[in-house]
């Protein structure tokens, strides 16, 4: 195991561990796939759109684009 000198390094590691890129793209896939459930209020798919956000924080979409795709 190398040494962790800088953050960069921190996160690359701590990612790389614990955030695998075949998972990454899962809730990717997730989040660009997501849709309002038809028993679900909007205040409802609104936390469970922000949520899968929270489980895939490398997911690099600006505000903008978060609240498009959320009302898609």
């Amino acid at each position: 195991s190398s040494l962790i000198t800088t953050w960069e390094d921190l996160k690359t590691k701590f990612l790389s561990k614990y955030c695998p890129p075949a998972r990454t793209a899962k809730k990717i896939e997730e989040i660009n796939n997501f849709q309002q459930e038809s028993n679900e209020n909007i205040y409802q798919a609104w936390e469970q759109f922000k949520e899968l956000l929270m489980k895939c924080s490398q997911h690099y979409l600006t505000e903008m684009q978060e609240v498009l795709l959320s009302i898609d």
